[in-house]
């Protein structure tokens, strides 16, 4: 049977339906159902069976381990119905992420039952990887980590709640819930024997041979960044990664129906940029049994949105030179940064998601490029907003119904941006913002037309508006290039 997102609290009727006369109480707690049977009380510790799956499966995964795990009168909870999506959800702890179900067997003998059962009857389903567990299944579908049943906490020295397990001396101790800790190391032995043996597919292994990784330079519940080597080359990369399954409800009109789409995506726009040179190059794209992986090259530029910290607004002391300086610097970044957008508008592609930290310039030269194009569309394909993520203040994507035609308000608000920092209040209090243009023209004789124009554009956003922008930027920038060839 497959899972319908319309049904309303399918996952709470079938599971009322299942514990009725079982003598289990249900309880709700943020995005978990717990039901604790009352024949079998709770232990305070043991090992924990996972069982992970995907948008597509839970629900039959569902009607397979609830009746079961019933019948022997055992304590679980699984992931309510609204609970699922924010487990798929950009932003959600990565560490708790694919816990569909959690179950508490009463000791190691009914834990090694329990999970010869699931291992044959969830053969034919796939999960996504539960970064704290050890993995019982080649399909991620069934995990295990030995923690607390109860919650039990102690408090650090800066009286922050500590997540706690009793010792072997019955001493508390951290509860570590951290990626590939599935034990403490007072416990010796798994409750069954696990092969360790890791089946690798083929994209994996040749990603792995063709690349070391050296750095994580961040992450997030859709996946991890990463800076890695050619090994054939030395040379630095960058890669990308998007774990397979993950994403809900924002990705259920594409395909493949998770975060891999909107990688896959980048990639694509990439190839398409390849030869104008205004984004990283695309150098290749594996798809992996547990994820995709972009890999692209690494540039070692700065970040646009650092620019702000050379704003001589922010030091007491700046003379008229330091703002002299500051704005030719940001009049021939954002001069370059308009062209580019506009060699990628006539590429046929709307970069949607354009902030200061999705631009790079170039210390020396002050060129530019743009970095993370998952938001990108096709102009005349806008496809499905909700797969578009965008950062509030720099789009007019959160107020209008149509994805915009080009990327020139975005170029605005990071232009104002690096003048004033006040694009966040754009949909909390746009007048703050033509205040705040209106004191910075105060400041410096030569940012006054600058700003003038910022604010005519900012309220009026018309094509002549832009423009008037535009050419107040250029002749900045070549007063900037005139000095320079002196």
């Amino acid at each position: 049977m497959q899972y319908n997102p319309k049904e309303s609290k399918i996952v709470e009727s079938m599971l009322m339906k299942q514990i009725s006369f079982k003598n289990y109480q249900l309880k709700k707690k943020g995005i978990f159902i717990n039901c604790i049977s009352l024949n079998n009380p709770l232990q305070y510790q043991g090992w924990k069976i996972h069982i992970s799956a995907s948008n597509n499966n839970y629900f039959d995964i569902l009607l397979i381990v609830i009746p079961y795990i019933v019948s022997l009168n055992v304590s679980f909870k699984v992931v309510s119905e609204n609970g699922r999506n924010t487990m798929l959800s950009k932003n959600f702890p990565k560490e708790q992420t694919g816990k569909f179900i959690t179950i508490y067997p009463q000791n190691t003998v009914q834990c090694r039952a329990i999970i010869s059962f699931l291992n044959k009857s969830l053969k034919k389903y796939t999960g996504i990887p539960v970064l704290t567990d050890k993995r019982i299944s080649e399909n991620n579908e069934i995990s295990i980590r030995y923690g607390a049943f109860k919650r039990m906490l102690e408090y650090d020295t800066e009286g922050d709640p500590v997540y706690s397990i009793i010792g072997r001396n019955g001493i508390k101790e951290p509860d570590d819930r951290e990626v590939g800790h599935y034990k403490p190391s007072w416990i010796k032995k798994d409750p069954i024997t696990i092969n360790d043996t890791i089946n690798i597919d083929s994209q994996t292994k040749s990603m792995l041979e063709k690349y070391q990784f050296v750095a994580a330079l961040q992450f997030n519940n859709f996946g991890g960044v990463y800076e890695a080597i050619d090994k054939k080359n030395n040379k630095h990369v960058v890669i990308k990664e998007a774990r397979k399954y993950i994403g809900g409800n924002s990705f259920k009109q594409m395909i493949p129906n998770d975060v891999r789409a909107i990688r896959r995506r980048e990639y694509k726009a990439l190839l398409d940029l390849s030869k104008i040179k205004v984004a990283p190059a695309p150098i290749d794209y594996f798809e992996t049994n547990d994820g995709d992986y972009l890999v692209e090259e690494y540039i070692d530029w700065g970040l646009l949105k650092n620019i702000r910290l050379q704003n001589p607004v922010y030091y007491p002391n700046s003379c008229e030179k330091d703002y002299q300086i500051y704005l030719r610097k940001i009049a021939k970044i954002f001069e370059n940064l308009y062209k580019a957008i506009n060699l990628i508008n006539d590429k046929g592609l709307i970069i949607n998601d354009l902030t200061p930290n999705n631009v790079l310039y170039d210390p020396k030269t002050l060129k530019v490029k743009v970095i993370d194009l998952e938001s990108s569309t096709k102009k005349d394909n806008s496809g499905n907003r909700n797969s578009i993520f965008v950062t509030p203040g720099y789009t007019e994507m959160l107020n209008n119904k149509e994805i915009p035609e080009n990327d020139k308000f975005s170029w605005l608000m990071c232009l104002i941006d690096s003048l004033i920092c006040r694009a966040q209040l754009l949909n909390i209090d746009s007048n703050a913002i033509l205040l705040s243009l209106d004191f910075a023209k105060n400041l410096y004789n030569g940012w006054s037309e600058l700003c003038n124009c910022l604010k005519e554009c900012f309220i009026n956003r018309k094509d002549e508006n832009y423009s008037e922008v535009i050419n107040e930027i250029k002749r900045i920038a070549g007063e900037a290039d005139e000095k320079r060839s002196i």
